[in-house]
């Protein structure tokens, strides 16, 4: 069967080159890396760009897999080679990227169908039996957790089985990476089939297996949460129709406006009891007419205004401290110590302080020894005996 290509310019413009499979598969990929490593903000338009650059690449991946017809659905794990291992992850990627463009219009549909694209992968490694006993458990309660201890010891079991097979991929990383240099092989396809190019894949698989359970959760969660909100606005754009009058031309006491419009629909006129001053009021000029009061209103909006001019949405934080401080230091923007503390070598001569210090502790130990000395000249003589020789009294006794 030939290979499935899609056409792209090529360096000089003036004709048309195809990629192959594994070609459209590492462009897809690395775009992929590209948005998971990005320092861009979520809403930001660039990011967005480039996750829908990264989709386009990893559809048209998907749709050269099912040209060729690398998997069927009668066929098992050992059927599939090493080489094709990897490609069954397209679904998974797609679904991932979906799920992390926010463009705020389209954010309902992205989760579906993310989450349509999620429940695939899931189902193929549930065929292949490439899920555990946990994830499975988790999926077939479409995850969601248990009960309480249940939740907590599954989610500690697969906590720890996502380290252990992080760490496990890195290793092979390592290891695949030094086969490579030896070798002189960069592309996968390349490669013959090896044990060592086959666990790398299915751990990787194994991984997004736990990201697509995590992925599931959280999506529906937020479909819930965007739902009730469309409720909301619906609900509010409804209280802000004027309700409709009977269609018998009489209106209800349920369908007034003021109580002098329900008077004159039912043609009930009011008693005129005017008074004389009312009177002359109403006849005075309009240079003397009086303001009419209205009642007073003490409640502002100056608590609606705080609120809405401190807790307004941010954008959530890119990135950690660590990371930051990182990019700085290698902006240069960041001060650097002038002269680092230098180590004592030992073969070399002691410096001034060391010097200052050994006699500090001569002229310590010396005065010790005088203070222990006096002590004991006391202790062997009595009281006085030092000063006999300047008393003249003493001179002439001795």
């Amino acid at each position: 069967a030939s290979t499935p290509s899609i056409p792209k310019p090529d360096a000089a413009g003036d004709g048309k080159t195809t990629l192959t499979i594994s070609e459209a598969y590492h462009k897809a990929n690395t775009l992929y890396q590209k948005v998971k490593d990005s320092t861009l903000a979520s809403n930001s338009t660039e990011y967005n760009d480039l996750v829908k650059d990264a989709i386009r690449a990893i559809v048209q991946v998907e749709k050269m897999t099912r040209t060729l017809a690398l998997f069927s659905d009668n066929e098992e794990l050992r059927d599939i080679s090493s080489v094709n291992l990897k490609y069954l992850l397209c679904d998974y990627i797609t679904g991932d990227l979906f799920m992390n463009l926010q463009e705020q219009k389209i954010r309902e549909g992205c989760i579906k169908e993310s989450l349509a694209y999620l429940k695939k992968y899931l189902e193929k490694c549930k065929d292949l039996k490439l899920m555990s006993e946990s994830d499975l458990a988790l999926y077939k309660r479409e995850g969601k957790p248990g009960s309480i201890t249940t939740a907590r010891t599954e989610k500690i079991e697969r906590h720890r089985n996502m380290k252990r097979m992080k760490g496990e991929l890195q290793e092979l990383l390592k290891i695949e990476k030094m086969m490579a240099e030896k070798n002189g092989i960069v592309e996968d396809d390349d490669l013959e089939e090896d044990d060592v190019q086959r666990r790398k894949h299915l751990v990787m698989i194994k991984l997004a297996v736990s990201e697509s359970l995590d992925h599931l959760r959280f999506g529906k969660e937020e479909l819930k949460m965007l739902e009730f909100m469309r409720s909301r606005r619906t609900d509010s754009s409804q209280e802000r129709i004027p309700p409709k009058k009977p269609s018998n031309g009489k209106s209800s006491i349920l369908h007034i406006n003021s109580a002098e419009e329900f008077l004159r629909a039912n043609g009930i006129t009011r008693k005129k009891d005017i008074t004389q001053g009312m009177r002359e009021l109403n006849m005075a000029p309009a240079s003397h007419a009086r303001k009419i009061a209205t009642p007073y209103e003490g409640k502002t909006n100056a608590r609606a205004e705080v609120l809405n001019t401190m807790y307004v949405p941010r954008n959530m934080p890119t990135m950690d401290m660590d990371t930051f401080l990182e990019l700085e230091r290698k902006a240069g923007n960041l001060p650097m110590q002038a002269h680092p503390p230098k180590k004592q070598n030992p073969d070399e001569p002691q410096s001034e302080d060391s010097h200052s210090d050994n006699d500090d502790d001569e002229t310590h130990n010396a005065r010790q020894k005088k203070r222990r000395d006096w002590d004991n000249w006391k202790d062997d003589n009595e009281k006085g005996a030092g000063n006999r020789l300047s008393n003249p009294r003493g001179r002439n006794f001795i």
